[in-house]
């Protein structure tokens, strides 16, 4: 049980880190594009711990793209 939680927390944590690196969200929506995501995007801040828990975040980067 800790162990998913610590889990959970660093991709958590790993999303922040790539949106914040990505700073704009026209990279967020060139990404989700690519994975097949429609337009209209919501609006979506870059550097925030809560949006990175957010279901674009998780679209954009899931748990298999992170565990690679």
């Amino acid at each position: 049980r800790v162990l998913k939680q610590v889990m959970s927390w660093l991709r958590r944590r790993l999303r922040c880190i790539q949106l914040k690196q990505w700073k704009k969200p026209s990279r967020l929506h060139r990404r989700l594009k690519q994975l097949g995501y429609q337009p209209p995007f919501r609006h979506i801040r870059m550097q925030s711990w809560r949006n990175a828990a957010s279901p674009l975040a998780s679209l954009a980067l899931p748990n298999t793209y992170l565990h690679n």
